[in-house]
């Protein structure tokens, strides 16, 4: 018994290494080989690529002329949205950059009217760019810097009536009169 699992590793190893140099082949299951029985391995082919002709494959209603589809658009494009118009909420755990500036000005017109803070209301904000750094609302006989300032319009409604309030993003404000002048 000894003997044979010798000459089986022998035999195994002079199959590796004969097999280095030859084309890689399928892994081939070993076979016990008992006394008396020779087994030998089939030795495997290489299949030429078979070509099959491009109008073998083609039905004849592929060859025929196809007219054009038409496909309902509307069924794919959502309908547009109805209603009021979506207001852009910040993202979560970032804070919203104006709930700052619309705390600070309505405390400052809560102030000017002696007034609770809790009877003020948002009635407008709107997004805009001011020219210069008067911020819409320039006090004559005052220069002022000639820069795009990114802000808000903010108005604010207390006591029946509505308050013009012109904000840079950077938290400067000015309460502005119907006279398109700063309120003192």
């Amino acid at each position: 018994m000894k003997r044979f699992v010798f000459i089986l590793i022998i035999t195994g190893l002079l199959a590796a290494c004969t097999s280095a140099n030859a084309e890689p082949t399928a892994p081939q299951t070993p076979t016990l080989m008992q006394p008396g029985l020779s087994t030998v391995a089939p030795t495997p082919t290489a299949v030429p690529p078979t070509t099959i002709p491009l109008e073998a494959t083609m039905t004849p209603a592929e060859n025929e002329p196809v007219s054009p589809v038409t496909v309902d658009f509307s069924k794919l494009t959502p309908a547009p949205l109805t209603g009021p118009t979506p207001i852009e909420q910040p993202r979560p755990g970032v804070p919203d950059p104006t709930a700052k500036l619309i705390s600070e000005v309505s405390q400052d017109l809560a102030r000017r009217l002696n007034i609770d803070v809790q009877q003020i209301t948002v009635e407008q904000i709107e997004e805009i760019t001011w020219p210069d750094g008067a911020l819409g609302c320039p006090e004559p006989g005052m220069a002022y810097i000639t820069v795009l300032i990114p802000g808000y319009r903010l108005i604010l409604a207390a006591q029946g009536n509505t308050y013009d309030y012109h904000v840079a993003a950077s938290g400067t404000f000015v309460l502005c009169g119907a006279n398109g002048r700063p309120v003192p």
